[in-house]
């Protein structure tokens, strides 16, 4: 019955409902009328009994009058049979008789035809058959008055026949009186019994047809706000074939359309977490609105993905050196954003490119903008600059210091060496005189005088010698320490090459050129510590040298000097002569070995100056390659000195008829040509 139900429109079930209480109220206006009809009918009888008992009264009377046979007895009979009057106290029998006639035919007009075979179904005809049979008699007992005044029945009969009637009629009043109320009763109780069942009809209807209704709607509601909730997986569990069942229908063909787009929308915010960015919703297999929604995401998709690609495209090209034209396409909101912040990256880069592009150009005069407290790079950079220029101007300033220590320790070598040569020339001298005093030592009593002159000479010029020799002990010295400061600075120029390879390694790609430069100054102050070390150690071993021979210098005055005062006994002694003579062309030997000794480390020590000279000017060329602000400083103004070349060959010399070989001079090598000839320590630092 319910599945039926549930079948039926919701058209048909209102149509059923309202035919239900039109129904009832139908039968209840039909109750309504029947019973208005019923109470009519029982007033009508209320109406008829008291005409009948008043007829019967007025009878009476009328009879009794008649019997008593007089004038005043027939003239009042007269009036009780005559009288009219709207009252019904009033009335006399002819017009009561009347009036009980009309109620009695009222009953058929107030009644139709079918209420009165309703009122006959329901058991209540007899009342009509009462009703139909009355005006006969009320027609005899008009007619009865009129017989006896004309004599035509005796009074005997009127009063029989008159009162019988009369009996008769009230009588039928007795009987049509109940079966009228019980109408009225039955009347009533059938038309609120149908009229309460047809409504309790309609309410079980209602009931039937609202609740499955009010359920699915419930259901709707409850479905409605899971789906609301994003559970699309919720179903519509009504299967019914009314408007409520296409419903549910249209219903599920809108979920399944939801869920579908709901599931092209995951697909693509699904791709777009996973970073496929090229994935677009099938729009065309959505119809209406749906396809506009899918065709709408497509699009934000696309005005979302357009300036992420620009944005991949620019940064990509960044990462590989390339740095792109400014963005000049339109964008808003938070991509207009993203642009300026991708130009000011360009704008960014550019300024890096142009520092890195003058700095290699050796422009470390550059005024570098730190953007904000966390630019880390433009922070590095700028610090790098500074350090890096003060660098070159350091180092610059040890080259030019280099330099002209060289020339000084040149300068000095020159003296040293000149001196030298005045001692060989002495030490010749010396020996040349030792030699013609041995050739003429026999003569020795007549040139005694002579060679006592010759030998306070000898005194003189080994003072001399003894004086030049300390000289030369302390231009060594002093040539020492010149050459342990040279070894300072070239120790302090590999310090700063060092601090200059770390902060180009810091720097990156940018200071890979000035790496370069930094290894080479490296290797050069390495080198130039080198010689220096080697140069002092020769010093000291020249100034041992040279000390030795001041000594014996010095033991040698007093051994003239006895040759002195040996001379006045040459004579007596000449064998003795002939053997410290000996014994002195020893010593001169010795001496003249040690002065050429000193010639050479001389003539050593100016080649080195020479080499460390021209090491330093091309040093400071290399430097000037940069530019720096120097300040007060005026460093960068010494005059270009002459660019000294190695020397390679050894040189011989006739001096005082002897040959004198000057050794070769150490070979530095230059870096003209900035040669990024590496070694293992070099090796090293580029792992640091």
């Amino acid at each position: 019955m319910k599945t039926k139900l549930n079948n039926i429109s919701v058209k048909t079930k209102f149509l059923i409902i309202g035919g239900a209480f039109l129904l009832a109220s139908f039968f209840s206006v039909w109750g309504m009328t029947e019973m208005s009809t019923a109470s009519r009918l029982q007033k009508m009888e209320r109406d008829h009994i008291e005409l009948s008992v008043r007829l019967e009264f007025l009878a009476a009377k009328y009879v009794s009058l008649i019997k008593q046979d007089s004038d005043a007895s027939r003239t009042e009979a007269y009036k009780i049979l005559s009288n009219t009057s709207a009252e019904p106290q009033k009335m006399g029998i002819h017009q009561l008789l009347n009036e009980m006639l009309t109620l009695e035919l009222a009953v058929f007009t107030v009644t139709g035809k079918i209420e009165r075979m309703l009122f006959r179904w329901f058991g209540f005809g007899e009342a009509f058959d009462i009703a139909a049979s009355g005006p006969p008699d009320v027609r005899i007992l008009q007619s009865l008055p009129e017989q006896f005044e004309k004599k035509i029945v005796s009074l005997e009969d009127f009063e029989k026949n008159f009162l019988n009637g009369i009996d008769s009629v009230r009588r039928r009043s007795a009987i049509f009186a109940p079966i009228v109320a019980e109408a009225v009763v039955f009347t009533r109780n059938l038309t609120m019994t149908i009229t309460v069942m047809l409504f309790i009809v309609s309410g079980i209807l209602m009931l039937l047809v609202f609740t499955p209704i009010i359920s699915s709607v419930r259901h709707f509601t409850e479905v409605s706000k899971i789906i609301a909730q994003g559970d699309l997986n919720r179903e519509i569990e009504i299967y019914q074939k009314d408007e409520i069942g296409n419903l549910a229908e249209a219903f599920r063909e809108m979920q399944k359309k939801i869920k579908a787009v709901a599931e092209e929308i995951n697909t693509l915010t699904k791709a777009v977490r996973e970073g496929i960015l090229d994935t677009r919703g099938n729009a065309a297999g959505f119809s209406g609105g749906w396809g506009k929604v899918i065709d709408g995401i497509n699009r934000l998709t696309e005005a979302f993905v357009k300036p992420i690609n620009v944005t991949a495209e620019y940064i990509n090209r960044i990462s590989r050196g390339e740095i792109p034209e400014k963005i000049k396409d339109d964008y808003k909101g938070d991509f207009n954003r993203i642009r300026t912040n991708l130009n000011i990256l360009i704008d960014s880069t550019n300024e890096v490119t142009r520092l890195a592009q003058e700095m290699s150009r050796g422009n470390l005069m550059l005024e570098v903008k730190v953007r904000s407290e966390g630019d880390k790079m433009m922070q590095a950079l700028n610090s790098m600059l500074k350090r890096l220029g003060d660098v070159v101007t350091r180092v610059k300033s040890a080259a030019d210091n280099v330099a002209s220590g060289s020339r000084q320790m040149r300068s000095g070598s020159e003296q040293m060496s000149q001196g030298a040569s005045e001692q060989a020339a002495s030490a010749e001298e010396v020996l040349s005189s030792m030699e013609e005093m041995s050739a003429n030592i026999r003569q020795n009593a007549e040139n005694a005088s002579e060679t006592e002159k010759i030998a306070l000479k000898a005194a003189e010029d080994a003072g001399e010698g003894g004086v030049a020799v300390e000289k030369a002990v302390a231009a060594m010295k002093e040539i020492a320490k010149k050459i342990s400061i040279v070894g300072e600075i070239a120790r302090q120029t590999n310090l700063l090459a060092l601090n200059a390879a770390i902060e180009a390694a810091r720097a990156g790609e940018n200071g890979r050129g000035f790496a370069v430069v930094a290894s080479e100054v490296r290797k050069l102050a390495e080198r130039s510590q080198k010689s220096a070390a080697e140069i002092e150690e020769l010093t000291v071993s020249s100034v041992e040298t040279v000390e030795k021979a001041g000594n014996l210098l010095e033991k040698l005055v007093p051994n003239i000097r006895k040759t002195a005062e040996l001379v006045q006994e040459i004579s007596a002694s000449g064998n003795e002569q002939n053997i410290n003579i000996e014994q002195i062309n020893k010593a001169v030997q010795q001496l003249d070995q040690v002065i050429q000794q000193n010639v050479s480390t001389a003539e050593e020590i100016a080649s080195t100056a020479e080499e460390l000279a021209g090491q330093s000017e091309l040093l400071r060329k290399t430097v000037q390659f940069f530019k720096v602000d120097y300040g007060d400083d005026d460093t960068g103004n010494i005059k270009e000195t002459k660019e000294y070349m190695p020397v390679h060959t050894q040189r011989t010399e006739q001096k005082f008829g002897r040959e004198i070989t000057t050794p070769v001079r150490r070979n530095f090598d230059t870096f003209s040509g900035l040669e990024n000839s590496q070694d293992d320590d070099d090796a090293g630092f580029e792992k640091y």
